[in-house]
Parts: C-alpha cells; sequence; structure tokens
C-alpha cells in the first residue's frame, strides 16, 4: 500500500514538475518572440522607416522645386503654354516626381502598420487604449477604410489579457482590411462588471463562419488567444451581411 501510495505521489509530481517546465519553456519562447520583435522595430524606425521619409521629403522639395520653375519659364515666355521646351518641358517631369512621392507615403503607411504589430512595447508603455487607438489611424492611412474607434478607459484587467485583445484586434482588422472590402470598420472596447469586451464590426462582404474562408487560420488563432486568457471569442457574419467579432475576457478581480 505504501509503495503503491509513494508511486503515485512520485508521478503526480512528475506531472507538476512537466507542467511547470512546459510554462517556463513557453514563457521563454515567448519572451525570445518578444526580443526579435523589438529588434525588428527597431531595425525598421530606424533604416527602413527614415530612408522612406527621406525619399518622401526629397520628392516633396523636388517638386516644389519644379513648381517654381515652371512658373519662371512660363514668365519668361510671356505666358506661353505651348513652349515644349520651356515650361511645358519641365512639366513632364512632374508625374515621375509625384508617383516617387506616392510610392514612398504608401511605403511609409505599410512601415507604420509593421512597426504597430512588431512593437509591443506600445501596449507595455501606454496601455491597451493608446494602442489600439494607434493601430486604427494606421489601418486609415494604409487602406483608407473609414475606422472609427470607440474606447473608454484603460480597462482592468492582467497585461496577458490586454496582449491578447490587442493581437485578436490586430487579426480582425486585417481581415477586414485584406478580404472584406469593407468600407467601414467600428472597435469598441468597454469595461462591465467583471468582464472586458473588444469587438470590431464591419459592413463588408462578409462570409459563412461555418464554411472555409480567407483568414480562417486568423480566426483559430485568435481564439486559442482568447481561451488563454480565460475569455471566450464569437463570430456573427453571413454572406453580404458584414461580420463582427466580439471576444470577452476577464476583468483584474
Amino acid at each position: 500500500m505504501i509503495g503503491i501510495r509513494g508511486t503515485r505521489r512520485r508521478i503526480r509530481e512528475a506531472v507538476i514538475r512537466a507542467r511547470d517546465d512546459s510554462r517556463r519553456l513557453a514563457a521563454a519562447r515567448d519572451q525570445g518572440a518578444l526580443d526579435e520583435r523589438r529588434r525588428l522595430s527597431r531595425e525598421l524606425h530606424d533604416s527602413v522607416s527614415q530612408a522612406l521619409y527621406g525619399i518622401s521629403l526629397g520628392a516633396r522639395t523636388a517638386r516644389e522645386l519644379l513648381d517654381r520653375e515652371i512658373d519662371r519659364a512660363r514668365e519668361r515666355g510671356g505666358g506661353r503654354r505651348d513652349d515644349t521646351t520651356g515650361a511645358d518641358g519641365l512639366a513632364e517631369l512632374a508625374e515621375p516626381i509625384d508617383y516617387i512621392r506616392q510610392l514612398a507615403d504608401t511605403a511609409i503607411a505599410e512601415t507604420r502598420v509593421l512597426l504597430g504589430r512588431l512593437r509591443p512595447e506600445t501596449l507595455e508603455a501606454e496601455g491597451l487604449v493608446a494602442a489600439l487607438d494607434r493601430h486604427m489611424a494606421a489601418l486609415r492611412d494604409r487602406y483608407g477604410i473609414a475606422a472609427e474607434a470607440t474606447l473608454g478607459p484603460e480597462p482592468e484587467t492582467t497585461p496577458e489579457a490586454k496582449h491578447a485583445l490587442y493581437r485578436i484586434a490586430q487579426e480582425s482588422l486585417h481581415n477586414v482590411a485584406k478580404h472584406s472590402g469593407a468600407r467601414h470598420v467600428r472597435l469598441h472596447l468597454l469595461s462591465g462588471p467583471g468582464v472586458v469586451t473588444l469587438t470590431v464590426a464591419d459592413d463588408g462582404v462578409g462570409f459563412d463562419s461555418r464554411a472555409s474562408f480567407p483568414g480562417r487560420l486568423g480566426l483559430l488563432s485568435m481564439r486559442e488567444r482568447a481561451r488563454e486568457v480565460g475569455g471566450t471569442l464569437s463570430v456573427d457574419s453571413r454572406p453580404g451581411r458584414g461580420s463582427r467579432v466580439r471576444v470577452t475576457v476577464p476583468a483584474a478581480p
């Protein structure tokens, strides 16, 4: 009997140690991924982002100088617009300069979105509300979607739950931008008795949530994130009726 009890105790202890080791390993992996995102974020900001800003600024300056030269050429030509070697010849340079500037500005907007996805320190330093507000602004800049956010005070919940809410919001908004064809998207973050609720709703093409659709793996990932922090996630969507993603996590005790 004593031997059986001792064996059971050792088995329980081994199971507990295995669980602890698994949690430590998962924490180490998460920390490694966090450090790598921070490194990539710094590199994007210090190199790519600055270079793109310089290109955009240079194109803007070149356009302003070109406009001045065009005006001067027209003054010298007495206002005539048929001087192909003068003002009209210079005007031909405007289109490629504008094209370069447009490409640079688009790349800057996309880089801001990437930085938002890679930069968890925004969430840690400024809070969930500020991080979501910044991400919505980046969505408007990059895709031209009318993105509205209703964000209350900073929710009282755990850092893990805030991180899950932020990543779920990112994935939801990514699906809206890439797959929904929506013109409007609304994000609500509300704190209620014992819970914090995040809702992302759009007026896009919608989908049958029971069938396969683009973003299915993202939806599974969102469900797992919610489950890991003790929350739930629901999706309400039908073809032609838009979609709504709603996630609820426990508030801090």
